[in-house]
């Protein structure tokens, strides 16, 4: 349920996909991915209608921790194409 950076990066490469970033706004608004959603842990249910689960979805948090309980989460809710960005924002930052 989870995607390294490398296969994260190779996958925009050559297909459409959605980046959530499911950290509060306070932090994603000092550090985030371009092209990232925020959608906060405690909304995502509150904006399931507006996903679409046709597209693969990336979720991403500060380490990892979060995103993985969204991905948990999206599966439960009959998305199938769902991954956790590993390590988070601690390690998209290192691999820059």
């Amino acid at each position: 349920m989870q995607i390294s950076i490398e296969e994260y990066l190779a996958l925009i490469e050559n297909n459409a996909v959605t980046l959530i970033d499911v950290r509060e706004p306070h932090e994603f608004a000092q550090d985030n991915i371009d092209g990232a959603q925020n959608i906060p842990l405690s909304e995502l249910t509150n904006n399931l209608d507006d996903m679409d689960s046709d597209t693969p979805i990336i979720l991403v948090c500060l380490s990892g921790k979060r995103s993985l309980q969204a991905a948990t989460f999206l599966k439960s809710a009959g998305f199938a194409n769902v991954r956790s960005l590993t390590g988070g924002m601690l390690a998209w930052n290192q691999s820059q």
